[in-house]
């Protein structure tokens, strides 16, 4: 008799566990997207004041004609533009990399929950 009760404590026990682990994944999944979004607006923000930067540095002229600094600070604002460019593709890449890794969390989430469903019946 005793045996049927700790056997359907260690059921009740394994469901609640795997109960926990179907949120954690859908709790970090719901996090990496959230993540992802975040990189996304922060480097948008970042990178439209770079490109706004080096239009102004680039269109800096002095009054007494050519010279040394003004090319320089033109010249600066054309890499400040090239470094808001390579920004870009960046948060290209890392946004891929957290929406992958959010998925991969949902059918982690979904693959327990099937092996809930089947450990039930």
């Amino acid at each position: 008799m005793e045996k049927n009760v700790t056997n359907g404590s260690n059921k009740q026990e394994e469901f609640i566990a795997k109960k926990i682990i179907i949120i954690l994944y859908s709790a970090t999944s719901l996090w990496l997207f959230y993540t992802a979004w975040r990189v996304h607006a922060v480097i948008v923000g970042s990178t439209n004041s770079m490109h706004d930067a080096s239009d102004t540095m680039s269109k800096i002229r002095s009054v007494s004609g050519d010279s040394i600094a003004e090319s320089y600070y033109q010249q600066a604002g054309n890499v400040y533009s090239s470094f808001a460019e390579g920004l870009s593709g960046m948060r290209i890449f890392f946004i891929a990399i957290l929406i992958f890794l959010g998925i991969i969390c949902i059918i982690k989430a979904l693959k327990e929950s099937e092996n809930l469903k089947v450990s039930i019946n």
